[in-house]
């Protein structure tokens, strides 16, 4: 089995159960509306709210994780030494390198060019390699992809919870029509 189609079947799983859950809380808010409180009823709505807001709590927790994740990811601040990298007690090669991978960090996780520190001591603008452009891409692209996936997610999980509700207040509109009817009955009234 293919991992798409691995993932169509869960997919496909996981919304007829939650379509399960969905359809529990509006009968049990039905049977509820209509007779009174059952313990079958009362079951009913237990379960579809343990199976259909517990789905819509975890689409929301996953994209409070993913928000957290990007909102952790280290910000890159200079870590030129007081004074700059030209008082700093290094020799030549040491201060090159680490200026020029100062750069090449910055330039990568937050895009913008700062200038290193060659070997005669002298400030020179940091020009990305190849490779530091792609792994900027890669930085920028994936970035895109978890905030992307935090929408979505969080999106999921505020319309299943607004189905949710919406199955609660149906059963339960439905349950008192279907008891108006069954009162005046037995009043006598025609």
């Amino acid at each position: 089995m293919t991992p798409e189609s691995l993932a169509f079947v869960f997919t496909l799983v996981v919304g007829i159960v939650v379509a399960a859950g969905m359809l529990c809380i509006y009968e049990g808010a039905r049977r509820i509306a209509a007779r009174g409180y059952e313990r079958i009823a009362a079951l009913l709505v237990v379960v579809g709210v343990i199976i259909a807001v517990g789905k819509a709590g975890a689409d929301l927790y996953v994209a409070s994780g993913l928000r957290q994740l990007l909102d952790a990811f280290p910000t890159v601040a200079s870590a030129e030494p007081p004074g700059g990298w030209e008082k700093a007690p290094l020799s030549a090669e040491e201060r090159t390198s680490r200026s020029t991978e100062n750069a090449r960090l910055t330039y990568q996780v937050t895009g913008r060019l700062v200038p290193f520190v060659d070997a005669t001591g002298q400030r020179v603008p940091y020009v990305p390699s190849q490779d530091d452009l792609h792994t900027r891409e890669r930085l920028v692209v994936g970035f895109d992809r978890t905030e992307a996936q935090s929408r979505e997610r969080a999106g999921e999980g505020w319309r299943q919870l607004m189905g949710d509700v919406t199955c609660l207040v149906a059963g339960w509109v439905v349950g008192l029509r279907a008891r108006r009817p069954a009162s005046k009955a037995g009043s006598g009234r025609p």
